[in-house]
C-alpha cells in the first residue's frame, strides 16, 4: 500500500510497513518477515479484508495488537499468526477496542487510519473517524506524498483498550491448508 511507503519515509524508525504483496494467500508459502518490537503492518486476511497490526507500545502481556474495523473470526486470527510468522511456538494477540466501520468496503481506509495514528503517536482506540471524509483525506495525502492523521468526529474514553488476549499456536503450512479447506467446506464452496 502506498500509505505504508509514505509512513516509512516519514517515520524511518518504525519497522514493518512491508509491502502487502509479500503476504501469502491461504495456499501459498510466502510469509511476511517477523515483526520486531517497533512495527506497524497492514495485513490482508481472508481474501477480502484489511486489518492493521502493531507492536508499537504494546502492553507487556501482548506481543501484537490487532486493529480491526469489523470483527473477524478466530480462524482469521490463526491465519494472521501464520502471516506474521514468529519463531516461537505461540504468541499473544490483543484485539484493540477501536471504532468500527459502517458498511463493508472501508476496511483498508480504517487500517491506514489506524497505522497513521500510531505512527504519529496517537491512539486509534480513542478515535471515531469521520468515515465520509476518509477517502478524500487519503487522496489528499497521496497527492501531497505525506500522510496526516485522519479526520476524527469525536474522541472516545475507554475502560479497556484491548479485548481478551488470544493465544495462537503458529501452524505449519499443511495445517493452514487444512484450515483453508475446512473453511471452504463450512461456507459451502466445496
Amino acid at each position: 500500500m502506498c500509505a505504508q511507503l509514505l509512513l516509512k519515509q516519514e517515520f524511518p524508525a518504525i519497522e514493518g510497513l512491508q509491502s502487502t504483496l509479500r503476504q501469502q494467500t491461504r495456499l501459498q508459502q510466502t510469509r511476511l518477515q517477523p515483526l520486531p518490537k517497533n512495527s506497524l503492518q497492514i495485513v490482508f486476511i481472508n481474501d477480502n479484508h484489511w486489518i492493521a497490526t502493531s507492536t508499537v507500545n504494546c502492553p507487556s502481556e501482548v506481543d501484537i495488537l490487532v486493529y480491526d474495523s469489523v470483527y473477524c473470526k478466530v480462524s482469521d486470527k490463526i491465519l494472521l499468526a501464520e502471516l506474521l510468522y514468529t519463531n516461537r511456538p505461540e504468541f499473544t494477540i490483543g484485539l484493540a477496542n477501536v471504532s468500527k466501520q459502517l458498511g463493508s468496503s472501508d476496511c483498508g481506509l480504517f487500517s491506514v487510519a489506524y497505522i497513521t495514528d500510531i505512527a504519529f503517536g496517537l491512539d486509534p482506540s480513542h478515535h471515531v473517524y469521520q468515515q465520509s471524509d476518509m477517502r478524500d483525506h487519503f487522496l489528499k495525502c497521496l497527492e501531497q506524498k505525506k500522510m496526516e492523521p485522519f479526520p476524527v468526529v469525536k474522541n472516545r474514553t475507554l475502560r479497556n483498550k484491548y479485548s481478551p488476549i488470544v493465544i495462537v499456536a503458529v501452524l505449519t503450512i499443511m495445517e493452514l491448508k487444512w484450515l483453508a479447506v475446512m473453511d471452504h467446506v463450512e461456507n459451502g464452496f466445496i
